[in-house]
C-alpha cells in the first residue's frame, strides 16, 4: 500500500491512518486475530519509522523480510506484560505466563518487552531509571588559543598539531571561531568551556600587560617592547585567553572548571 501510494505520487500514510485499517485487515485475514493487537500496532510503528527514514533520505526504500529468514524477527509489547523475577516468569498478552532464565537483575521500571527469535527465543526488557552522574569538581583551568601552524596551543605551553589535511583543519578552526564569536559558555565532556574575547590576545604582554602591535615581531615570537618579556606568540595568546576566561567566569559568578584536551577533534 505504501509503495503503490508512493508510486502514485501520494503522501506518506502515517501510523494513525494505518492502525485504523487494522479491523478490516483482521476480517480479511483471520490469522491476524491470533496475534496480540499491540504487536501489530508496534509493527506499523516500525513501518512508519522505516518509511520516514526513506522519505527524509536517511535510508534506502524499505524491503520485506522473508519469513523465517534473516535476523531480528520479533514482536514488541509496550504494555500489558508482567514480570515475576522471583519465579522467573513473564506474562505476555495472549501468550499467558512463560518461564524464562534471568540473565541479569532488572533495574528500574520496565517500559516494554521485545520477544525475538534467533535459534532460541529471547525477551529484551527495556527499563527506565534515574542514574546519578558524578559532577566534575573544578581543580584547574587552561587557556586555549587556536592557530594555523599549530591547531591549538595551551597556556601551559603544550600544543596540538593539525590533524589531516589543511582543509579539514581549516573547517574545524572556522567552526570553533563561530562558537567563540557567540561569547557564551557551553558544556564540553562534563566541563565548561568559556568563550573569551580574543582581540589583542597575541599583542598583550602577560607579564606587564602592555599592548603593542610591535611586540608581535614574527608569527611565532612575542617580545614585549616595554618589559622585554619573550615567549612563543601562541602561548602568549593562550595565557591571555585563560586570564580573560577567569574574568568572564568571575563576572558570571561561576568558576571555570577543568578542561582536558585529548585530541583536536573534540573542538
Amino acid at each position: 500500500m505504501q509503495k503503490a501510494n508512493d508510486e502514485a505520487g501520494g503522501k506518506f500514510i502515517g501510523y494513525v491512518a494505518m492502525t485504523s485499517l487494522l479491523p478490516a485487515w483482521k476480517l480479511e485475514h483471520p490469522w491476524l486475530k491470533e496475534s496480540p493487537s499491540q504487536a501489530l500496532q508496534q509493527a506499523l510503528k516500525d513501518v512508519e519509522g522505516a518509511y520516514k527514514n526513506f522519505f527524509e533520505k536517511r535510508a534506502d526504500f524499505p524491503r520485506f523480510k522473508r519469513k523465517g529468514k534473516g535476523k531480528g524477527e520479533g514482536f514488541r509489547f509496550p504494555q500489558g506484560f508482567k514480570i515475576d523475577q522471583g519465579n522467573q516468569r513473564l506474562f505476555l498478552p495472549k501468550l499467558d505466563w512463560i518461564r524464562y532464565r534471568n540473565s541479569r537483575e532488572i533495574a528500574g521500571t520496565a517500559k516494554n518487552v521485545t520477544v525475538s527469535h534467533s535459534g532460541k527465543w529471547y525477551a529484551s526488557i527495556q527499563t527506565e531509571r534515574e542514574v546519578e552522574r558524578p559532577v566534575p569538581v573544578a581543580t584547574s583551568a587552561v587557556g586555549l588559543d587556536m592557530g594555523i601552524v599549530r591547531f591549538a596551543t595551551l597556556s601551559d605551553g603544550s600544543c596540538i598539531s593539525p590533524l589531516g589535511s589543511f582543509k579539514k583543519h581549516e573547517r574545524r578552526l572556522k567552526k570553533y571561531q563561530r562558537r567563540m564569536s557567540r561569547k557564551v559558555k557551553f558544556s564540553w565532556r562534563g566541563a565548561i568551556l568559556i568563550a573569551a574575547p580574543a582581540h589583542h590576545t597575541s599583542q598583550t604582554c602577560p607579564a606587564c600587560g602592555h599592548v603593542a602591535k610591535q611586540s608581535r615581531q614574527t608569527q611565532a615570537l612575542f617580545a614585549c617592547v616595554d618589559c622585554g618579556h619573550e615567549e612563543n606568540a601562541d602561548v602568549v595568546g593562550a595565557i591571555n585567553v585563560l586570564a580573560r576566561g577567569h574574568r568572564v567566569a568571575a563576572s558570571a559568578k561561576q568558576e571555570p572548571t577543568e578542561v582536558t584536551i585529548r585530541e583536536a577533534t573534540h573542538v
